[in-house]
């Protein structure tokens, strides 16, 4: 908000979070706001684009990180390659002003990993987690998980037995990859792409994809798509 002219209207969503904290508990909730709060004046969310950049998903997901008791993988100079910069996102298409395009970044995953991705439940898969074709394109933010699918099945290469659900929107595209450093299989479900509820949903994947005691469950959105968009109900 401090960006914003005088009297602009604003949501508050540092109260709405607080609210989702009281509703599910604090040993549930991640709370980003301090750690964006505190980095405000990096590169961290892009200037033509609503999306937060991968190194604002990446302090995103140092915090789950520390939430979750485990060690991060590294994100200096040396595991990141420049995307594209010539990115202009949704809120320059919403404008149409003269805005100096954003760069995209992207962790560079460990070339010995084998990856295996299965969009919506389609038999082949494919063998990265990033689609190039995207940076060709006005949507290069898609070049992330091939955009937004229904259910994505990522298959990592790590042979750990453990499985993570994730329960997204698009803020959770750039931020999938550093999460592939933990998990033997990660499924994603993004609700808005569904013509099941997520109750059937989860029954379906916990059926088919989760061991039974090593799966964990995380719920990774933006506030104001949270509030329009995740619809739990049968």
């Amino acid at each position: 908000t401090y960006r914003l002219p005088d009297y602009a209207q604003y949501f508050d969503q540092k109260s709405y979070i607080q609210q989702v904290t009281e509703a599910v508990g604090e040993e549930h909730m991640i709370d980003v706001w301090e750690t964006l709060e505190a980095n405000k004046d990096e590169y961290i969310y892009y200037l033509t684009d609503h999306h937060w950049t991968t190194q604002g998903a990446y302090l995103a997901y140092l915090e789950w990180a520390e939430k979750n008791g485990v060690t991060p993988v590294s994100f200096g100079e040396d595991d990141r390659t420049v995307l594209s910069e010539e990115f202009l996102g949704t809120l320059h298409s919403k404008t149409n002003l003269d805005l100096k395009p954003d760069t995209m970044e992207a962790y560079k995953v460990p070339e010995e990993r084998e990856f295996q991705v299965y969009y919506d439940m389609l038999p082949s898969a494919k063998d990265s987690i990033y689609e190039e074709k995207h940076l060709s394109t006005k949507n290069k933010y898609g070049y992330f998980l091939d955009d937004n699918h229904g259910f994505v099945q990522i298959e990592t290469g790590i042979n750990n037995g453990k499985t993570l659900f994730i329960i997204k929107d698009s803020y959770a595209n750039c931020m999938v990859p550093f999460l592939t450093e933990h998990y033997e299989t990660i499924c994603i479900i993004d609700l808005r792409y569904c013509n099941m509820s997520l109750y059937q949903l989860i029954e379906l994947a916990m059926q088919t994809y989760a061991p039974e005691d090593q799966y964990d469950m995380l719920v990774l959105y933006n506030v104001i798509h949270f509030i329009d968009e995740f619809k739990y109900w049968k």
